[in-house]
């Protein structure tokens, strides 16, 4: 039987395998959720955003918040609920004025 040794045990490697498992956990949770996420038809289509928008919108909220936490579906909240959400979130996700709009374009278009 081995003995313990600091050569097969190492309290950062832990750290960052924790860590690891973390990050990879809610990136399933993302992409268990993106199947869920409505994809933009016509009918979701208006005079103020085209389905082009809706689509890029879309890709834009799986890949920037999706990219740090799990998504929530749009009809879970209001669009002004949305708006609130995604204004406290812009700075940290780095997300332009122009993505920001295209984000609750979609998030607003989801409403059941």
């Amino acid at each position: 039987m081995k003995k313990f040794s600091s050569d097969y045990y190492s309290p950062m490697l832990s750290k960052k395998i924790i860590r690891g498992l973390v990050v990879g956990t809610h990136f399933s949770i993302a992409v268990a959720c993106k199947p869920a996420l409505y994809i933009p038809n016509q009918n979701n289509i208006s005079s103020e955003v085209n389905i082009l928008d809706l689509q890029t919108g879309r890709n834009l909220y799986i890949d920037k918040c999706g990219s740090c936490h799990a998504l929530v579906l749009p009809e879970k909240h209001s669009p002004e609920q949305w708006s609130s959400l995604v204004d406290r979130m812009e700075k940290k996700s780095k997300i332009t004025p122009d993505e920001k709009k295209l984000i609750l374009a979609y998030l607003s278009k989801g409403m059941k």
